[in-house]
């Protein structure tokens, strides 16, 4: 693909491992969309780091470079949508928990071997405190990777006598607990109409025990002073370059169709000649607006990144601004990549009807992947609070989902 800028190498990046992955992804393909996720697949993202990336370095003996990490997810879902979206999950979900090297050395140590979490931050439980820690009890939907994640975990409402505890600023005490995949109740679930590769099935637990340090009580915690770290948002934006990544693949699919059949129309011919797919003056203006479209978000996500990490070389805390320039980008991505996937589908017709075709696929997982609850349409409504209020005086005033 190579349509992400390569960053400056050092002696290994992220993104120059895909090439070594990409025969193992390829060939992992039909079983993933048989919800099957080959064991050969994760021991090689686990080899090459995919996983562990968010690890303090400390632990991985090399220093974190997101955007390496960023472009390798695009890269990777580029050859496949489910298996770009388990190596972003299982890696964003260790920049989520944010453990120390002490904690994570332990936790590795429980389970014996791979430490990989699938977790949902969504508060579907309920967690009452107890001498120690807390005693959990929920089902959470939608926690991808879970098929092969050795720790589990799940966001709780906090329970006290007379119902939710309430935080000093009125809202609800919430915690993510965590827990050896051992004890939970995996069910499987996840059928969807993309991504079907995911693993995004149940979990649940109940009255289970969670020790106090197996409990994250704040989410994207900065315990490093990387900067990459101080950039609290980075590991969401996973959504927008794996879209962006699907994209690509359905951009250049369509192009490969088209300039294997050229074709040139007949001169001087007494009936009315129909150009074949690509070929027609329509086909090629939606391709060109497909093709912007995807390079456009690709342009503004990356530069949104870059443009946050420099604003925090020098402070504890990503601006706001920058934070908003984040999420705009994120979801402009996503929502972009639908738009250019839709493009190429209707283009080709017929010819991306059937179930296995590259097209096919593109559409059914860009499908999925755009109705997460972070990059609908709706989310863009925090952006724009702050875009027409930042100049008011006393503002912004902000609505909408709060940033980080």
């Amino acid at each position: 693909m190579s349509h992400a800028t390569v960053p400056v190498k050092t002696q290994h990046t992220f993104l120059s491992s895909v090439e070594a992955l990409a025969p193992v992804i390829k060939a992992s393909s039909a079983d993933l969309e048989r919800a099957v996720i080959p064991e050969d697949l994760v021991q090689a993202f686990e080899d090459a780091g995919i996983f562990d990336a968010w690890l303090p370095a400390e632990l991985t003996g090399s220093d974190f470079d997101p955007v390496d990490w960023l472009r390798a997810i695009e890269e990777i879902s580029y050859i496949n949508g489910s298996a770009g979206w388990l190596a972003f999950i299982v890696g964003s979900n260790v920049r989520m928990l944010s453990w120390t090297p002490e904690q994570t050395r332990r936790f590795r140590e429980i389970v014996g071997g791979r430490l990989s979490f699938a977790i949902n931050g969504v508060p579907r439980g309920r967690a009452i405190p107890v001498e120690g820690g807390y005693r959990v009890s929920g089902r959470w939907s939608f926690s991808s990777s879970s098929p092969f994640s050795t720790w589990h975990g799940g966001a709780s409402l906090v329970m006290g006598e007379h119902g939710p505890v309430a935080t000093p600023d009125g809202g609800v005490k919430m915690i993510l607990a965590t827990w050896p995949a051992t004890n939970s109740t995996l069910y499987p679930t996840w059928d969807g109409l993309g991504l079907r590769g995911t693993g995004s099935d149940d979990i649940e637990v109940t009255d289970l025990f969670v020790p106090a340090d197996h409990v994250r009580e704040e989410f994207l915690a900065v315990t490093t002073d990387a900067p990459a770290y101080r950039v609290r948002s980075l590991a969401v934006l996973c959504h927008g370059v794996h879209a962006l990544g699907v994209a690509q693949s359905a951009l250049d699919e369509f192009a490969h169709l088209v300039s294997s059949k050229p074709w040139v129309a007949p001169v001087n011919s007494a009936a009315p000649v129909s150009a074949p797919m690509g070929h027609s003056q329509s086909h090629r203006i939606a391709f060109a607006k497909a093709d912007a479209l995807v390079r456009a978000a690709r342009a503004l996500l990356y530069s949104a990144v870059d443009a946050a990490l420099v604003a925090v070389e020098n402070t504890e805390k990503t601006p706001l601004e920058h934070d908003v320039a984040l999420r705009q980008a994120n979801i402009f991505a996503v929502r972009s990549s639908r738009e250019a996937i839709e493009l190429i589908f209707q283009l080709a017709g017929t010819s991306a009807l059937y179930k296995g075709t590259l097209l096919e696929r593109a559409f059914r997982d860009i499908a999925t992947a755009s109705n997460h609850f972070q990059v609908v349409e709706s989310q863009y409504e925090s952006v724009g609070s702050y875009l027409l209020t930042k100049d008011s005086d006393g503002g912004p005033f902000l609505a909408g989902t709060p940033f980080i």
